[in-house]
């Protein structure tokens, strides 16, 4: 049920932002469960530097990742 499903997904962005507070990342994979904001304090320093290196290699935006835009905006 729709319930059940947001209350797990709440209590996986609770673990995930207990695990950044531990020090720790959670997994970039297809349906990670993480509020945007503790993605970005997990990965936003390195976040740039993917940017950075995308545009050198992808000059004409060619390449779209979906799972990028939707956690990281």
């Amino acid at each position: 049920s729709k319930g059940r499903l947001a209350t797990i997904t709440k209590c996986f962005e609770e673990l995930s932002e207990t695990c950044f507070t531990a020090g720790g990342r959670v997994y970039l994979v297809k349906n990670v469960r993480a509020r945007q904001a503790t993605l970005i304090k997990m990965y936003g320093s390195r976040l740039k530097d993917f940017v950075a290196l995308k545009a050198q290699v992808d000059p004409g935006r060619v390449l779209f990742n979906a799972f990028l835009q939707r956690n990281f905006g």
